[in-house]
């Protein structure tokens, strides 16, 4: 029950919100307020019919009467507000606003043809001190903060001038020297570089064929160049061996040219 009173109070205030229903209901009451009048009086119900019928007597035909009143009437009103009272509202509202704007014209001229008098002239000219007290001091702070930047700008490109030069004398950091090797792991090193160069990789077998040394101390002394990573495995399992980046520095560093044509 509450949801259809809902509903219908919904319905009610849409139809209301309408231009043309408010402008007919208003326009309606308006014509027929003496009908309104004698239903609403304490009247019996027969007297009531009976004054309903005499207002249709004012004129010649009571159907007439009747067809202007509850339908014509009110339709032409509603129609007159809702299209021609627009333009009228137009038509007062431009002439009021055009009336405000002669007026304020007005004001202003004759404002600005009074003269100043001496207490406004001697308030404007303090106003116009002030204002320049004001903006020299606003110039000053702002002259005195680019100086500042500028202090801190040449400071700043001082010490990055002074930490480029100072990187400049720095010597440069020694290179970490490479661990030393006995004279047979050098001819090794030497050996597996020519092979490498000449073949893809220098195998156990050249290289036990190249060395005076025998099988144990050949295999020994690759271990060692391995652990200081001079060679590197090429097949994996120990079949082959060719120089590393490490190596080829410390066969260029340490070794003489004779024992690397050798």
């Amino acid at each position: 029950m509450d949801d259809l009173i809902k509903t219908v109070k919904a319905q009610l205030y849409d139809r209301l919100g309408s231009p043309l229903i408010f402008s007919f209901s208003i326009s309606w009451i308006l014509w027929n307020y003496r009908m309104i009048v004698i239903l609403t009086s304490s009247l019996s119900p027969s007297d009531k019919f009976l004054a309903i019928d005499l207002l249709g007597l004012i004129w010649e035909s009571s159907t007439w009467f009747w067809a202007v009143h509850l339908g014509v009437g009110p339709l032409a009103t509603s129609a007159a507000y809702i299209f021609v009272y627009p333009f009228i509202e137009k038509g007062i509202f431009e002439f009021t606003l055009n009336k405000r704007k002669e007026l304020k014209q007005v004001r202003q001229r004759i404002e600005d043809e009074t003269p100043v008098t001496e207490e406004e002239a001697k308030e404007l000219r303090g106003l116009s001190n002030d204002l320049y007290r004001e903006h020299r001091a606003i110039l000053k702070d702002r002259d005195e903060e680019i100086a500042k930047l500028k202090v801190s700008i040449r400071e700043l490109k001082d010490e990055i001038e002074n930490q480029t030069k100072t990187q400049q004398t720095m010597p440069l950091p020694k290179k970490d020297p490479l661990p030393e090797l006995e004279p047979s792991q050098e001819r090794l090193l030497a050996t597996i570089g020519k092979i490498s160069t000449e073949s893809e990789f220098a195998s156990f077998e050249e290289l036990l064929k190249e060395s005076e040394n025998s099988n144990i101390k050949v295999q020994y002394d690759i271990d060692v160049l391995e652990r200081h990573r001079y060679i590197q495995d090429y097949h994996g399992g120990g079949t082959g061996y060719i120089l590393s980046a490490k190596g080829r520095a410390y066969c260029i560093e340490n070794l003489s040219d004779k024992l690397l044509e050798s």
